[in-house]
């Protein structure tokens, strides 16, 4: 007659049987295994990162955001990501951008008069 295993060898067994499923489970996904402290970032940690796509990680020019190759798989700095980002953040309105909002001059305009702009664009009384 065969005897039971114990309640701590069921435990035992599956807890292996666990560790041998994550040991899988982070060979086929390791980005999914990146602490938020990790130094080395994959593209889909990158991408979380900078909350864009995958595909926008990867067609990023290698000089404004350096990677390294790793096997199959490319890794970032977090260093590199941060100023990456730093370096293509929104600062707002240029002067050239707001020059052109005020019709070509670079100091806004004070002294506006409606009515003489209205009688600058009235046709002349001359007929002819």
């Amino acid at each position: 007659m065969t005897r039971r295993p114990s309640l701590t060898e069921e435990l035992l067994r599956a807890n292996e049987r666990a560790r041998a499923k994550v040991r899988e489970m982070r060979n086929e996904r390791p980005d999914l295994y990146v602490s938020d402290s990790a130094e080395l970032m994959f593209s889909d940690n990158v991408a979380d990162l900078l909350s864009c796509s995958v595909d926008k990680v990867l067609r990023i020019p290698r000089r404004e955001l350096p990677a390294v190759k790793v096997g199959k798989r490319l890794q970032y700095f977090r260093s590199d990501v941060l100023e990456y980002a730093k370096s293509v953040r929104d600062k707002g309105p240029t002067l050239a951008a707001d020059t052109r909002r005020r019709g070509g001059t670079a100091k806004p305009q004070t002294d506006f008069d409606p009515i003489k702009m209205l009688k600058s664009r009235l046709p002349t009384g001359k007929k002819g």
